[in-house]
C-alpha cells in the first residue's frame, strides 16, 4: 500500500510533467466545470449499482461454472477480469485507433498497478480484521505467469514504439494463458444431481 501511494504521488505531483503527453495534451478538453452535488450523487449511486452487481456475479460464479463445465479458476481469472474491465479495455482501444498509444498503454498499465499495489493488499488486510483466511500466497502458475507478463510487457514497451508482430504476441500469449486455465484440471464443479419426487 505505501509504495501504491508513492506511485500517485510519483505521478500526480513530483514527475507530472513526464506523465503528459503530446497526445492528452492536444486532444484535452477545454476547462472542464467542477463537479456539483447532482454529479457526485450520481456517481455514488453508480457506484453502489456497481458493487450490488459485482456481488450477484461473485455469487453466481458457482453456478456458471457448473452450467459450463469449467472450472472456477477459468471463470475467476480469465472471464471475470475482462468483463469487469471491459470499458478500459473499449477506452484503450478507442486511444490506440486515435494514434494516441500512451494513454492507451498509461490507461491498460494503471489499472494493473492499482489492482497488484492497492486492491489485493487492502484486501487481505481487511480479511486479516475480518478474521477472514485470505492472503497473498499464490500458486506457482500463477506467479510465474505475474513474472512473464511483467517481462513482456516491459520488452515490449522499451523502445516507446510497438509493431503489429508485438501485439499479435502479446495477444496470442493471453488465449495461450487462457487456454492452460480452462484445460487445467483445478477445481472444477460437477452440476448438482436434481432430485425429482418419485
Amino acid at each position: 500500500l505505501l509504495v501504491y501511494f508513492q506511485y500517485l504521488v510519483f505521478t500526480m505531483k513530483t514527475h507530472r510533467d513526464a506523465f503528459e503527453s503530446q497526445d492528452t495534451a492536444m486532444f484535452a478538453p477545454p476547462d472542464m466545470p467542477r463537479a456539483g452535488p447532482i454529479t457526485v450523487s450520481f456517481l455514488i449511486v453508480c457506484l453502489l449499482f456497481a458493487t450490488f452487481t459485482s456481488g450477484c456475479l461473485i455469487h453466481s460464479l458457482h453456478g456458471a461454472a457448473a452450467s459450463f463445465q469449467v472450472n472456477r479458476e477459468f471463470l475467476s481469472v480469465v472471464v471475470l477480469p475482462v468483463v469487469s474491465s471491459l470499458g478500459e479495455h473499449w477506452m484503450s482501444c478507442s486511444y490506440a485507433a486515435k494514434n494516441q498509444l500512451d494513454s492507451a498503454i498509461k490507461l491498460s498499465l494503471s489499472s494493473g498497478c492499482r489492482l497488484a499495489l492497492l486492491v489485493a493488499p487492502f484486501l487481505v488486510q481487511l480479511g486479516w480484521l475480518m478474521r477472514v483466511d485470505f492472503s497473498l500466497n499464490v500458486h506457482p502458475f500463477q506467479g510465474a505467469v505475474l513474472f512473464l507478463s511483467v517481462l513482456m510487457v516491459s520488452h515490449t514497451l522499451k523502445d516507446g514504439e510497438s509493431t503489429w508482430l508485438e501485439g499479435s504476441i502479446l495477444m496470442t500469449t493471453y488465449f495461450a494463458i487462457a487456454l492452460i486455465y480452462l484445460c487445467e484440471n483445478g477445481e472444477s464443479i460437477e452440476p448438482r444431481e436434481v432430485i425429482r419426487p418419485s
